[in-house]
């Protein structure tokens, strides 16, 4: 894992803290495998980026295809934008579809009229903030301060960057 993937002794030392049980796994059958998974998404040259950011990845596996079928289908995106979504934001994989990421696009693409395009552009913008202490009270704020032109605001412009800039 260490040498063939590139990764620091501190990830992989954090991949075995998330993941304790990877001590007992075997390397032939069963974390070989997990990273063909992982690389089948974000492409090779990107797992140990991903395995950086997200050092609990093997403990998800199971749940990723889900995630991805929801991304596809769902959203409607590309397998290549499925593949830069999850580089620029691998927590993806972590959240529930139907807890996190459902109700996040059903308000996002319903009421702020976002796209495909922009979930490719700021994903961890559109996904990974609060849904009810982010992108609510930004969208309520801007409509009743740009009343019939909210709708024409970007909804990345809305949800990036700090409170302090928004």
């Amino acid at each position: 894992l260490h040498d063939d993937l590139q990764l620091s002794r501190s990830v992989v030392g954090k991949v075995v803290i998330a993941n304790p049980d990877i001590l007992q796994w075997s390397i032939e059958h069963k974390i070989v495998p997990a990273v063909a998974e992982i690389a089948a998404i974000v492409g090779l040259e990107e797992v140990g980026n991903v395995i950086t950011k997200l050092p609990a990845i093997f403990g998800m596996i199971e749940g990723i295809p889900s995630r991805i079928y929801w991304l596809r289908e769902v959203v409607g995106l590309s397998k290549a934008e499925v593949r830069t979504v999850i580089q620029k934001a691998p927590a993806i994989l972590t959240y529930s579809v139907s807890g996190n990421l459902n109700p996040k696009w059903t308000f996002i693409h319903k009421s702020m009229g976002a796209k495909g395009s922009d979930v490719v552009e700021a994903p961890r913008e559109l996904f990974c903030a609060n849904l009810q202490q982010r992108a609510m009270p930004r969208y309520a704020f801007t409509v009743s301060k740009l009343a019939g032109t909210a709708a024409k605001v970007n909804v990345t412009s809305i949800l990036g960057g700090s409170d302090a800039q928004f």
